[in-house]
């Protein structure tokens, strides 16, 4: 599993077991937990293709506390009493939003062939024509829920599910 954890989540797991009781540095510099959660937002910004505010806020939504709250820790600092859940809650997000291995651009292409076009693929799906597109041409992945959703059509369509 530590394999499979991100550059940030790893220097996080470092970090932590080496000196469990980091304090805060001095106002106005940059401290490693807030240079880990900006690391993190970006990877997850890039991973999502959401803003980075809306990032923080889905980030905000695990950890009892607010955008604003998660934006001002990756300027200042994260508060030791929030890192824990903080940490799970961006390496749950990363597992959501990274890409799925199985749904490459052969298999997108079989199933829009079976459903008739991508715009019928893609209000299936609930996603827009050009991402279906982007699929098909390997420019992009579907993260796990949608590749979820990918299974989902496919299993009906095949008689496997009549929901």
């Amino acid at each position: 599993m530590t394999g499979d954890r991100s550059p940030v989540m790893q220097s996080h797991s470092e970090m932590v077991h080496s000196n469990p009781h980091l304090r805060q540095d001095k106002p106005g510099t940059m401290t490693r937990t807030a240079r880990m959660l900006s690391e993190a937002i970006v990877e997850l910004y890039r991973l999502s293709g959401w803003p980075p505010w809306r990032v923080a806020a889905e980030i905000a939504e695990g950890t009892g506390g607010s955008r604003r709250d998660v934006l001002r820790w990756a300027r200042d600092g994260v508060p030791l009493e929030q890192r824990g859940l903080l940490w799970d809650r961006v390496e749950r997000l990363r597992q959501r939003w990274r890409p799925s291995r199985h749904w490459g651009p052969r298999r997108v292409r079989r199933l829009r062939e079976r459903v008739g076009c991508r715009l019928d693929l893609a209000l299936e799906l609930d996603v827009d024509l050009e991402t279906v597109r982007a699929w098909e041409r390997g420019e992009d992945r579907p993260t796990r829920s949608q590749a979820d959703e990918l299974s989902g059509v496919e299993r009906r369509l095949s008689g496997g599910d009549d929901t």
